[in-house]
């Protein structure tokens, strides 16, 4: 399932298509690494955040970093990535329970 997820993913950002989105907040991220271990696919998503580049190729958008920070640094949302991947929220709302 999981390769289906990310081949959607990249077509869905292609085609510029409003889909779930991570988005990180630097300066809100308590670097206690919570994000990367609960990563499954063991990916540095502390290092994402301090970056606030969320959209990595690997990532499955499970979520799991966004449920288990505590500060607020990750978050869901729907929306679209826009020229300079800027991201254009699509929705009123953000969200953690997407």
């Amino acid at each position: 399932m999981s390769i289906l997820n990310t081949i959607g993913t990249r077509v869905g950002r292609i085609l510029g298509l409003p889909g779930l989105r991570l988005r990180a907040d630097a300066a809100k991220c308590e670097s206690c690494g919570s994000c990367t271990r609960a990563c499954s696919m063991s990916l540095k998503v502390t290092e994402m955040v301090k970056n606030e580049t969320m959209d990595h190729p690997d990532c499955i958008l499970c979520g799991e970093c966004a449920s288990v920070c505590r500060s607020g640094a990750v978050v869901r949302h729907f929306g679209r990535v826009v020229a300079g991947g800027t991201k254009k929220r699509t929705s009123r709302s953000e969200t953690k329970d997407v």
